[in-house]
């Protein structure tokens, strides 16, 4: 374009195989990565180092803070009151590996009585992940009450390959839930293992089992993590996003009145 114009793209995602946006993302003046991850990638893709920033995504914490009892929540859900339940808030397509969560369910639920909950469903045109059907897994669709219906579980599983960010993990911490993620993509961005949450090898449904049992046998170790996890999602908030793209936004208007 003519003009002292400056492109920016915000990197949510890894292009795998779009070549447009690829080739938007190498002719961009400034590229702002919703995580290291992305950042390493899109660096190994050939992206000048210069042009990217790590700005993560942040999320309207007062959502989270609305009082709404467990009791109240499950009956949103029609989940038994006394129930032990594992939930995972997620599209439902290969990469975010819901199935393994369903797998690991059933693999703790050898040793712990526990229930699943499932909410979320198959984007338009993507390839679907299919679940199996079991009388304790209970698959809620997709949700626009997502913050009123947090409280119904007692942990919260984010099992993705990959992840770029994991918006839904913080969502949980801010809603004060013990969250149990994988080891892979920008979880560990999120993730403070062992502190305000856990963190399991991608793709290993007994690690996840394993984790799942032992927050199930510890009420102390739930309630432990949940409130770090709470304090961590403050972190995240919109006003700290905000703040760091203006100030890449203000990193270039600088470039350009001295260019």
């Amino acid at each position: 374009l003519p003009g002292p114009w400056k492109r920016v793209w915000h990197a949510r995602d890894i292009p795998r195989s779009n070549a447009l946006a690829r080739k938007l993302i190498r002719g961009a003046d400034a590229v702002l990565c919703v995580s290291a991850f992305v950042h390493g990638r899109l660096e190994e893709a050939g992206v000048e180092p210069e042009k990217l920033s790590v700005v993560r995504n942040g999320i309207d914490l007062e959502r989270f803070e609305r009082p709404i009892s467990k009791g109240s929540a499950r009956s949103k859900l029609g989940v038994a009151r006394g129930a032990f339940v594992a939930g995972c808030v997620s599209s439902l397509v290969p990469w975010k590996r819901v199935g393994l969560f369903v797998e690991a369910v059933e693999r703790a639920r050898a040793e712990v009585e526990m229930s699943a909950v499932v909410v979320g469903g198959v984007p338009p045109g993507a390839r679907a992940e299919t679940l199996p059907e079991r009388p304790w897994l209970l698959r809620a669709g997709w949700r626009d009450d997502v913050p009123e219906i947090l409280p119904a579980f007692d942990v919260f599983c984010a099992p993705s390959d990959r992840e770029p960010f994991g918006r839904n993990v913080v969502e949980a911490m801010a809603a004060g839930l013990p969250v149990v993620a994988s080891d892979s993509g920008a979880h560990g961005e999120v993730v403070e293992d062992g502190r305000s949450g856990v963190l399991f090898p991608a793709g290993d449904a007994p690690g996840l089992a394993s984790a799942l049992v032992k927050l199930a046998r510890s009420e102390e170790l739930r309630r432990s993590l949940a409130l770090r996890a709470k304090e961590r999602a403050k972190e995240f908030s919109v006003g700290r996003a905000a703040e760091e793209t203006l100030a890449v936004y203000h990193r270039l208007v600088g470039r350009l009145g001295a260019s």
